[in-house]
Formats: structure tokens, sequence, C-alpha cells
């Protein structure tokens, strides 16, 4: 193996409020109980000494800047055998680009496995036309339950079914009128299970009610949206219902490991082969215009990256 460069580029914020600007700055260097890797999802380039579950050139994420020293605990790899089986067998053509997705869908995996989504589930997703939010309907869908896919932009909700197809999803659109959602969401029948992600503007916003009172008995909620502000709780409802309401920050490393395992068998399709498209890429020095990018681009498939 070819010796790592004695430096490498990183874009980083030196304080809080002034642009960011790409330094050059000393490559770190593998200790025991770590591995250094480089950039997104890539290649892991060095391991620490007693390092025996990572090897040289596995996969597995990162953050901005061309090498990182990493725990060995925070490294989860990816089966490039497995991924290559799914080639040759499904024809996926998986390519790096198209693993990058897993990163974000991580983190909705996380909300509807602590509330046990499984195949059968009829599950709620709201607001479903964001990058987090759509990318829950696609982890949903994987898990084998059926979409009710909320939103207040119906053009995107329709893309997002252009996308990921109109089997097992229907659509609701938000639209500030609690009994007109509500009458919306009865047309699919009451739901097993409501994953709410709602940004901070959506704070005050009454569609959060208007899932939870579309549940099922014995319906669970997960809320991933923390910056909604606080939330009136009608709880004569909640106990005669026998709801389950769960708050949860991210994931955990079972879901890491269960959710590889999707990709892996092919459940959870990945990339291009799930409709994803690359808005565009951008090397660390045109940061300015890749957020601009991003922000422009944040709908259901969408995702723009840097490169090293």
């Amino acid at each position: 193996m070819s010796p790592l460069p004695a430096t490498h580029r990183a874009l980083v914020l030196t304080t809080i409020g002034q642009p960011l600007k790409v330094k050059s700055r000393p490559t770190p260097q593998a200790t025991p109980g770590s591995v250094n890797k480089c950039g997104g999802i890539n290649c892991i380039t060095v391991i620490g000494s007693n390092t025996t579950s990572i090897s040289i050139n596995d996969l597995r994420d990162t953050t901005y800047t061309k090498y990182a020293k990493i725990p060995l605990e925070n490294c989860y790899k990816l089966n490039k055998k497995q991924l290559l089986w799914l080639t040759i067998k499904q024809g996926l053509d998986y390519t790096i680009h198209d693993l990058l997705p897993l990163i974000m869908q991580l983190v909705p995996f996380g909300g509807l496995h602590c509330i046990g989504v499984e195949a059968g589930d009829k599950v709620i997703i709201s607001p479903a036309t964001g990058p987090f939010g759509s990318a829950a309907v696609q982890v949903a869908l994987a898990m084998g339950a059926s979409v009710i896919a909320m939103g207040r932009n119906m053009d995107a909700l329709k893309k997002l079914q252009a996308i990921y197809g109109a089997e097992r999803r229907q659509l609701v659109q938000i639209t500030n009128d609690q009994q007109q959602e509500m009458d919306a969401l009865a047309q699919y029948g009451p739901a097993d299970a409501f994953f709410d992600i709602s940004p901070p503007m959506a704070a005050g916003s009454g569609h959060i009610m208007s899932g939870i009172l579309s549940l099922k008995h014995s319906g669970r909620v997960c809320l991933m949206g923390p910056g909604i502000g606080d939330l009136t709780i009608p709880v004569a409802i909640l106990m005669a219902q026998n709801l389950t309401i769960k708050g949860k920050w991210m994931y955990e490393r079972e879901g890491i490991r269960k959710m590889i395992q999707m990709v892996e068998a092919g459940v959870l399709k990945m990339g291009s082969q799930a409709g994803w498209v690359i808005a565009g890429k951008y090397q660390l020095e045109q940061w300015a215009e890749a957020f601009a990018s991003a922000a422009q681009h944040a709908g259901p498939g969408e995702q723009v990256l840097f490169t090293m």
C-alpha cells in the first residue's frame, strides 16, 4: 500500500458565523483501536495495529475531509462481495455514489425501528417530501409496510410516488385544516403507526395531531422533529386508544447493522436503482455552490455530492 500524504484538504469552520475555509491539515495516523479513511462512503486506507473487524479498502461513511481518524467502534463496513453479488444476480450495478443515501436513510430508520414498524403495517409519514421524510417513505416500504405520505406540496408528493411507484403508498395533503386532513387519512383506514420528522418551520402545524388521531387502537407514534415546539396531547384519547408516543434522536448501533443487512440483501435498493439522482458534484473549494445547490435540490430522491 502506498504511504499516505503528509497533508490533506479539509473543509473547516474556524469561527461560528464566518465562511467555511478549505485548509491543508496534517494527515491523521491510525493508532490502536482506530482506522484512517477518505471522504462520504469510501475506503479504509490505514488500520490500527490491533484492528481485526475492519480491513483496508472496506467501505464506510465519513465527513468533509480527505482523511479522518475514526474510532473503530464507530465503523460499520459494507460487504463488497455481497454488493457485487447483487450486481451480478439482480443487475443493481452499484457505485460508491449510489450508496451515499444510506447515511440519510439511517435517520428515519432509527425512528421507524424504535416503534416496531414491520411487514404489513400501515404507516403515516409526515412531512414526506423533504430529504428525511422521503427517505422514510423508501425505508418503510423496504421494511414491508404500506405508507400514507403527507405533505403540503401535492406536486412534490406526486413526484415521490413517481420515484417509488404507487404500490403500497397513498398521498394526503397537509392543509392546516385538521378535520380535512383526518377525513383524507380516514379514506385508507386506521393506521398502525405515525412517523413525523417535521422541520422547525412546521411549528404549530396541526398535521401532527391529525396523524395521532388517525391511529388504530394500540397505535405507535415516533416524533423526530426537534424544532416543532410543544404539543398539546389529548390524554383521554391516548389512554382510551392505548397509544404509545416515543421521541427519537437519530439511531442506535443495532439499527445501523440491520439497515446494512437490508442493503446487502437487496431489500433496500440504493441510489439510481431506487430513483435517486445526483443533482451536482463539487470540489471542497466549491462548498458555497454545493450548499446552494443542496438547498435547491432537497426534494425526494435528490442529492448533491462533494468529490475529493
